[in-house]
């Protein structure tokens, strides 16, 4: 699967772009509790970030990963999809971009 349908790498600025891209895995982003498309964000501007996941939910496996900015906004990227390996590559591709 190519991740970079959800997150990527503009290096000429020094960017992540997030996108919410509903095939089959369920994304979504928020900025402030408000849902966006697509967010590009500088890497200098990331103070840090938290995950949450739960893939053992028999539904369907989730992780949620929370950014938090220089500038006090809150970053919230949520993943859904019923194949947990999957989801698990997701969230390490991810976390290694962000890292």
């Amino acid at each position: 699967m190519n991740f970079a349908e959800f997150i990527d790498i503009d290096v000429s600025s020094n960017s992540i772009i997030l996108k919410a891209f509903n095939n089959n895995i369920s994304s979504i982003i928020k900025i402030d509790n408000k849902e966006v498309k697509e967010l590009k964000i500088k890497k200098e501007a990331i103070s840090f970030f938290t995950l949450s996941k739960n893939f053992d939910n028999p539904i369907k496996p989730e992780f949620t990963i929370l950014i938090y900015t220089i500038n006090n906004y809150i970053i919230e990227l949520i993943y859904e999809y019923e194949d947990k390996k999957i989801l698990e590559e997701l969230e390490e591709f991810v976390k290694s971009i962000l890292i």
